[in-house]
């Protein structure tokens, strides 16, 4: 398992991975919609080049670093790194963003992505580091309490989306 930076050598697999998520987590702010890849196939590597520089984002969207997770040449999902909070991923999102496609997500790939990502957002100079997750979801729960992660202040909260309460759980690491 490697953590690249997107290139063309993954872009088909790529595709293929947003095929098999679009539907199936929770939000699709981290992948492409296939249904649009005609359009994105050729615009997504400068897009996620201004992105990190803070180029033409959207109101609400802050600048961020986005990593693919491979294994032998197939896209296994992705890691995204905002390098500042909005008012809105201060209450869910965080820092980090990591998405598995859902054929793979029984493996270790989420753990060693997370802890990736946590050890990458210190490289960059990121403290504290905010990594947020449903309450609901064990397998990121197992994760950000494990004795790899050293968090210093946990937050519990909900929030209101489309009619419904999530419960949430917020992580600050150093």
């Amino acid at each position: 398992m490697e953590f690249v930076v997107p290139s063309k050598k993954y872009l088909e697999s790529y595709y293929e991975g947003c095929l098999e998520m679009w539907n199936n987590i929770h939000n699709n702010y981290i992948i492409h919609n296939p249904k649009d890849y005609e359009i994105w196939k050729n615009t997504i590597f400068e897009e996620l080049k201004n992105k990190e520089k803070g180029i033409n984002l959207p109101e609400g969207i802050v600048p961020s670093v986005t990593y693919w997770i491979v294994s032998k040449d197939e896209y296994i999902g992705t890691i995204n790194i905002r390098l500042k909070l909005s008012d809105q991923l201060k209450k869910y999102g965080g820092h980090i963003g990591v998405a598995i496609k859902p054929s793979k997500q029984s493996g270790i790939y989420g753990f060693k992505a997370s802890l990736w990502a946590l050890d990458k957002a210190r490289e960059l100079n990121i403290s504290p580091i905010l990594a947020t997750c449903f309450k609901s979801n064990k397998s990121s729960l197992r994760f950000m309490t494990s004795k790899f992660s050293h968090y210093y202040k946990i937050e519990e909260d909900t929030f209101e989306e489309s009619g419904k309460t999530h419960e949430i759980m917020r992580f600050w690491y150093k």
